[in-house]
Formats: C-alpha cells, structure tokens, sequence
C-alpha cells in the first residue's frame, strides 16, 4: 500500500513540476526575443515570433495553477517595460533626426517607424493577459 501511495506521490509531484518548467522554458525564450525586439528592423520579425508564443501558451496562462499565474503577472510588467522602451528609442530616434544631416533624417525616421509595431503589439499582449487575468479574479 506504501509503494503505492509513494508511486502516486511521485506522479503529483512531477505533474506539479511540469508547470514551472514550460513557465522557465517560456521566460527564457521570451527574454531572448524581448531583447531581440529593440534592436531596430529585427524587431519587426521578432514580433511575429513573440505573438506566436503568447498565442501558443494562452491556454496556460489562462488557468489557476499557480506557476502559470505568477509567470502571467510578470509578463504583464514585463511587457509593460519593453513597451515604454521601444516607445523611448522612437522618440530617441525622431529626436536625432532633427539634429542630423538630411542624408541621416530618412534613416533615424525610418528607424524609429520600425518600433512601432513592436509598441502596439506589447499592448495589446499585456491588455489581453491583463484582462485574463481580470476575468480570473471575477
């Protein structure tokens, strides 16, 4: 009968394991492409890929356990961050535009256009955690 209960034991613990190990592979993964993201033109691309993980990990981020919980709140700050960043290395950008040459004006402009994306993509991503995790707590 112990060896029994210990196998189940075992069983919950490893199933409980398995939440925080996909919420550490999400992270990492994220942190990499959040970097990625301000690097200017290549952003544009991260973006795709960024959209394609929050989509394919919804379904977890929108449940109860709680790895998934905390790895959901933190994502929103997180997002919340990059999102005033790339609004920040826009206005940067424009900025520089006005105190370059004329050759460099076009570029520094086209520049900070390719952060926009990027600025309306994490909103929308953190509103949407935002309101998953506000329909939770209803």
């Amino acid at each position: 009968m112990q060896d029994a209960t210990g196998a189940l034991d075992s069983i919950l613990a490893d199933i409980n394991e398995l939440p925080k190990q996909k919420s550490a592979e999400f992270t990492k993964k994220m942190s990499f492409l959040l970097s990625f993201s301000l690097l200017p033109v290549v952003n544009v691309g991260v973006i795709f890929t960024i959209i394609a993980m929050i989509r394919e990990y919804l379904p977890a981020l929108g449940s109860h356990n709680g790895a998934y919980i905390e790895l959901k709140q933190a994502h929103i700050m997180k997002y919340q961050t990059y999102f005033y960043v790339h609004i920040a290395l826009a206005l940067i950008s424009v900025i520089a535009s006005f105190f370059c040459g004329a050759a460099a004006q076009p570029v520094l402009l086209g520049v900070a256009g390719t952060y926009i994306p990027p600025v309306a993509v994490l909103y929308a991503k953190g509103k949407q955690l935002r309101g998953l995790q506000q329909s939770k707590d209803q």
